[in-house]
């Protein structure tokens, strides 16, 4: 199964400046396009990132220049042999790679591990939970494994396997089978 993101997702992104440049030393960069200088032949760019190839053939996208991210980059007009609008698919990536970097000063190694899981193989499946239930019947809450009198009544909390449950039914039918 793929992930199949909102239209609401998919115009954003495809309303995103995010253009593809291959340079003349043969490399391929990605950056939004932000302003231009006609005059001077000159691009202003943020977020520039070079997409390379590995050794084993996978793709993967790094920094094309070591500066502050918040820096426009100029590029010159004359360095540039192609330019075109950035495939959906890797403007996904640009972004996914940007929610990482704001990320990884915030979570743990193991909880990075975890995103990059969610956001590159989709763990919802095709079960589908929200069905186990008969039409009528309701949920009952009960005192779980401790029948100790004085305890205390519902409070509404909500556990992991509660939120999980809302989760997939509000996602119900963003998935293609």
């Amino acid at each position: 199964m793929t992930f199949n993101p909102s239209e609401e997702l998919k115009d954003y992104i495809n309303d995103c400046p995010i253009q593809s440049y291959r340079l003349v030393d043969g490399s391929y960069m990605i950056a939004e396009e932000v302003d231009h200088d006609m005059e001077a032949n000159i691009l202003y760019v943020a977020g520039a990132l070079a997409f390379e190839i590995g050794e084993k053939g996978k793709g993967y996208l790094m920094p094309w220049l070591d500066c502050p991210e918040d820096d426009l980059i100029q590029l010159v007009g004359d360095k540039i042999v192609g330019r075109s609008d950035t495939p959906f698919a890797l403007k996904m990536h640009y972004h996914r790679y940007f929610l990482m970097e704001k990320l990884k000063n915030v979570l743990t190694p193991k909880e990075i591990e975890t995103v990059i899981q969610d956001m590159f193989k989709p763990p919802v499946d095709n079960q589908d939970l929200t069905d186990d239930m008969e039409e009528g019947e309701e949920w009952k809450v009960d005192d779980g494994i401790d029948d100790s009198p004085g305890l205390k009544e519902d409070t509404g909390f909500k556990s992991p396997i509660d939120y999980h449950l809302e989760w997939r039914r509000k996602h119900k039918n963003n998935r293609e089978d």
